[in-house]
């Protein structure tokens, strides 16, 4: 099944992990105004009666809660739409709301159903995710809200591929310098023979000069070449080589850079929202973000995307 899309004008971005969630009030049928403030950890699932998701998801969310027995944790599952609360009569899975003419929803800019989110004591949103959710990683959200969080290495390796494009590199540059982060830039090499200047200007401004292949092709990748290149014209030795169409980091001798890759598909153009779920809601410390040059929804997003991942711990820097 896939999530449905809310028929409903949103206003502003949608939800994302490490943003706070203001109090809200809604109504609770048959016992008037149910006002939710911070305090305790709370999932909270807005669907739609009219799309078939909610059966799968309140099974989730069910089987979520029975793991949970004991815990101090809430459950609220509130309806977008609101007029069909007969189809559930036992309302057994969660406290039941209804967001009376979508103003909640939309409020918060969430756009499709199901749509959910685990906050934690401070109000802090833990997890924000779309479509049916996987129990096992509600239950391993909601512990983690419960449980102070030994600290950890929060670091984030920024890196892109298909540096230069064929348009956008002023833009993302200007972008990386503004927010004041290196990254890691993976070149394609025949690009940056016929225009060197961005690849000076990215290596001038403290970004790591990588391999992509020199050409976009699995075929005619020919890194050495490539590596060649950037020693030079640039004066960097590349220490790392991601292949065309890979989400594999090795070096030249061809031992793997161990990380968690997150790959948002950005050059499938999915729209700025979408492209800051994908990217918020798959974070973790140790994580490689990857992204690719020419994509102006990417750059538009990435100073959002530095503040909001900062505010949650995380520092951003190029491939070691």
């Amino acid at each position: 099944m896939i999530a449905a899309l809310i028929a409903l004008v949103s206003i502003g971005t949608p939800p994302l992990k490490g943003d706070i969630l203001a109090p809200f009030e809604t109504s609770e049928p048959d016992k008037g105004v149910f006002t939710w403030k911070p305090g305790r950890v709370t999932v909270i699932c807005a669907f739609a009666y009219w799309c078939d998701t909610w059966k799968t998801q309140r099974e989730r969310l069910m089987a979520t809660r029975k793991k949970m027995i004991g815990m101090p944790v809430d459950f609220l599952a509130v309806s977008v739409d609101g007029h069909w609360m007969d189809v559930d009569k036992k309302a057994d899975w969660s406290r039941r709301l209804v967001d009376v003419g979508g103003h909640w929803s939309q409020s918060l800019g969430i756009d499709r159903v199901p749509y959910t989110l685990v906050v934690d004591e401070s109000g802090t949103i833990r997890s924000a995710t779309f479509g049916i959710s996987r129990s096992d990683d509600l239950v391993k959200e909601v512990r983690d809200s419960l449980t102070p969080q030994a600290p950890t290495d929060n670091t984030i390796y920024l890196s892109f591929d298909d540096f230069p494009a064929k348009s956008g590199n002023a833009e993302l540059l200007d972008a990386l310098r503004l927010a004041d982060v290196k990254a890691s830039l993976f070149i394609i090499g025949e690009n940056a023979e016929l225009n060197p200047t961005w690849v000076q200007r990215a290596a001038a401004d403290g970004n790591h000069i990588e391999v992509h292949g020199w050409k976009h092709t699995a075929e005619g990748s020919q890194p050495e070449r490539c590596k060649q290149w950037i020693e030079q014209r640039i004066g960097q030795s590349p220490k790392w080589v991601r292949g065309p169409g890979s989400s594999v980091i090795q070096d030249f001798a061809g031992h793997a850079f161990q990380t968690n890759d997150v790959d948002p598909y950005d050059f499938l153009r999915p729209g700025e929202p979408e492209l800051l779920r994908r990217i918020m809601g798959n974070l973790k410390p140790g994580s490689t973000l990857h992204l690719h040059a020419g994509v102006p929804e990417t750059v538009a997003v990435l100073p959002t995307l530095i503040e909001r991942g900062r505010a949650l711990g995380f520092r951003f820097e190029p491939l070691p």
